[in-house]
C-alpha cells in the first residue's frame, strides 16, 4: 500500500506544479463567478450545438438494444 500512496502523493505534487506553471504563463482573465455577457446569440446550429447533436445522435445509434427476439 505504501508505494501506491507515495505514487499518488507524487502525482498530486506534479499536478499542482503543472497547474502553477500553466497559470504563470496563462493567467485567468476573469474571476470564477464573474458575470459574462454573450457576444453572439445562442443558436441551435452553432458549432458547439452541432457537436452536441452529433454526440447525441451517435449515442442514439450505438446504444440501442442488440440482437433479435429471445425465446
Amino acid at each position: 500500500m505504501t508505494p501506491y500512496l507515495l505514487a499518488k502523493f507524487c502525482q498530486g505534487l506534479l499536478a499542482a506544479g503543472l497547474t502553477l506553471l500553466f497559470l504563470r504563463f496563462s493567467p485567468l482573465s476573469l474571476p470564477v463567478m464573474a458575470p459574462v455577457e454573450l457576444t453572439t446569440p445562442v443558436s441551435l446550429l452553432g458549432r458547439e450545438m452541432t457537436a452536441l447533436w452529433a454526440l447525441a445522435g451517435g449515442y442514439a445509434l450505438f446504444s440501442g438494444k442488440r440482437g433479435g427476439k429471445k425465446g
